[in-house]
């Protein structure tokens, strides 16, 4: 390729960087945020509705006996 072919390739490459450029900025400005499509999604704690699998809780049957029996 001569200088001019060559000068014409970069100027190409470098006016397609530019609107690559343009257009990834305008579609983050006008896209929903992150926070907007956080609080679209729902509001509801992910936790509030957890099964109770601790086995710590369900290991003494004897939780309501004042004294023990084993004794």
């Amino acid at each position: 390729m001569d200088k001019k072919g060559i000068s014409i390739a970069a100027v190409a490459v470098l006016v397609l960087l530019g609107l690559g450029a343009a257009l990834y900025f305008y579609q983050s400005k006008n896209s929903p945020g992150t926070e907007q499509a956080v609080q679209s999604y729902g509001t509801d704690a992910p936790l509030e509705k957890k099964p109770d699998i601790n086995p710590v809780d369900k290991t003494n049957p004897f939780k309501s006996v004042k004294t023990n029996p084993f004794e």
